[in-house]
């Protein structure tokens, strides 16, 4: 683990360079080559628990994101993210949404022959992107667990079982 001092000059470099690309961009707070630094931002504030400022990264992230891509698969991982941000900070509701735009992605991304296909047929890519439905699946049972609808928490549970064999 990092001590301190290296997280806080982590996020002191992190902003600077966030600082400067804004700058070389004059400015345009979407513009594409703020993208990684943020994400970059967005992943240092969770792994050290600031889970407000890693909610507001990783918002800032989907925006760029969304004028770049769309609603498209490249914006499973940030929703994910933004859900874990809300979950921690006890939004469990707020939590859910996110997940549900991630699964509905994740769904559209994968399609349906690989969730009618045995193992032995499927890719390691198919495996991979199964394995996401499931860790979606897990999530969205941890935001029912947390905010007591016990019949979609055994719904969702179930789902994730079934993808995480």
């Amino acid at each position: 683990m990092m001590s301190s001092k290296a997280f806080d000059s982590a996020e002191r470099i992190l902003y600077y360079v966030l600082q400067k690309q804004t700058e070389y961009v004059q400015f345009q707070k979407d513009h594409p080559f703020l993208e990684q630094t943020v994400m970059n931002l967005a992943l240092y504030y969770r792994s050290t628990q600031q889970l407000q400022l890693s909610l507001n990264m990783w918002k800032y992230l989907m925006d760029i994101q969304v004028k770049l891509y769309g609603e498209k698969e490249m914006l499973i991982y940030t929703y994910k993210n933004i859900g874990v941000c809300l979950l921690g900070l006890g939004k469990p509701e707020e939590a859910e949404v996110e997940y549900q735009k991630a699964l509905k992605l994740q769904e559209l991304s994968i399609g349906s022959s690989p969730l009618q296909a045995s193992d032995a047929e499927l890719t390691p890519s198919q495996r991979d992107d199964l394995s996401q439905m499931g860790q979606i699946y897990f999530n969205l049972y941890l935001s029912a667990i947390t905010n007591g609808k016990k019949g979609d928490a055994l719904d969702y549970n179930d789902k994730n079982m079934r993808f995480n064999k």
